[in-house]
């Protein structure tokens, strides 16, 4: 089976000879059906057989049920590639991959067109075989140089003796009589073996990079994440084991006030000044109370609509709370309503007040309206009345 074939309607036969002769020219082994009548069965069995496919698309193959048909079977086994002899866009699917435009190639080596299709094949194909190098033989058994260890001959596919590539220092090529003749130097690497050992060592490089970026991700990724939510949580919880536990030992007052912890604001009074008893200003859902003055901080209790905890009159957009339990922590200040039992005693008195005064009543309309438009004129009840009327 030929390593790349080449499909094409027989309008563009010209145009699929000159790229077959530039691809057996690379060293590929080609194969084009250049007969008159075509066998769609062989063609099929050679693109099934072969590294690549190149379909050469035009305004005739376009309409050509064989040169779909080839193409649909190579774009299915991941061998397709397309050029086009006169700049037409083929058909769906084929238009959605990339096409090699050689309408102007004559079969200059340094066309772009003959470019990409060369570097194509060598994708699928590989390296042509005539391309790649063999290492030479020696001569005969008596002059082949002695067998090298692994460590001699990887470093001397890295780095080549420059001694073997120097000119000798005496001019005269004939050693004299009285000396024995020296022994061939032996053969350098094959630049193949350099190849890979550079090869190898970038790729080591690579690795080594990667693995770097990994490690500095992980360790900036977790300092972000205690700085930002462990700390302040660590912070409140050793604050508030004093309030919490009554029978621990009480430190000494200091003689200056201690320096809160940077990224920790003051935390207020102590619980015996929580005296304001307050609600959550929603009427639905619930409020959290936090660790930290932050929507950061972690949920350490919970305020359901009714419930009462206490807090003080404070500034900021986080106030302390303290909630039935005594759990101490913070809540949105926008979601607290600080009660006043005066203002409430006030507003139920006028609710009895309005419930236990005299409510007119009347037998029809027309009364009601006199008595509005007289004695009435202007009472709570006469308001209603009018507004019900309308």
């Amino acid at each position: 089976m030929a390593e790349v074939v080449i499909s094409y309607a027989r309008d563009n036969q010209a145009t699929a000879r000159q790229l077959a002769e530039a691809v057996e020219r690379e060293g590929y082994d080609v194969w084009w059906d250049d007969s008159d009548a075509s066998d769609a069965d062989a063609v099929t069995e050679q693109i099934v057989g072969a590294k690549a496919s190149i379909v050469i698309w035009s305004s005739v193959a376009i309409g050509s049920d064989e040169v779909r048909a080839e193409a649909s079977v190579a774009r299915a086994l991941k061998k397709l590639i397309q050029a086009s002899a006169d700049d037409k866009t083929p058909p769906a699917p084929f238009a959605t991959d990339d096409i090699i435009a050689i309408s102007s190639w004559i079969g200059a080596p340094d066309h772009k067109g003959w470019l990409a299709i060369k570097a194509a094949l060598e994708s699928m194909c590989g390296r042509p075989a005539a391309e790649q190098t063999v290492p030479p033989e020696p001569a005969s058994p008596e002059l082949a140089p002695a067998a090298e260890s692994p460590a001699t001959l990887a470093a001397n596919a890295v780095e080549p003796v420059a001694a073997a590539a120097a000119p000798p220092a005496q001019a005269s090529t004939t050693p004299p009589a009285s000396e024995p003749a020296a022994a061939p130097a032996a053969p350098a690497p094959p630049p193949a073996a350099a190849a890979t050992a550079a090869s190898q060592k970038k790729s080591n490089g690579l690795v080594l990079a990667i693995v770097a970026v990994v490690l500095v991700g992980l360790v900036g990724g977790g300092g972000y994440y205690y700085w930002t939510y462990m700390r302040p949580a660590a912070a409140v919880v050793a604050t508030a084991e004093p309030e919490q536990n009554e029978a621990a030992p009480q430190p000494a007052a200091p003689t200056q006030p201690a320096t809160p912890p940077v990224g920790i604001p003051e935390l207020g009074p102590a619980a015996e000044e929580f005296t304001r008893e307050a609600v959550i200003t929603a009427s639905s859902g619930f409020a959290a109370v936090r660790s930290a003055p932050s929507a950061l901080g972690i949920n350490i209790a919970r305020i359901n609509p009714g419930e009462t905890f206490s807090t003080y009159p404070q500034t900021g957009d986080w106030w302390r709370v303290r909630t039935a339990s005594g759990t101490i922590g913070y809540m949105a200040q926008s979601d607290i309503r600080i009660r006043d039992p005066e203002a409430e005693r006030r507003s139920r008195e006028r609710a009895e007040r309005r419930q236990r005064g005299p409510r007119v009543r009347y037998v029809n309309s027309e009364n009601m309206r006199l008595f509005c438009e007289g004695a009435g004129k202007g009472t709570p009840n006469c308001r209603t009345f009018r507004r019900n009327e309308r």
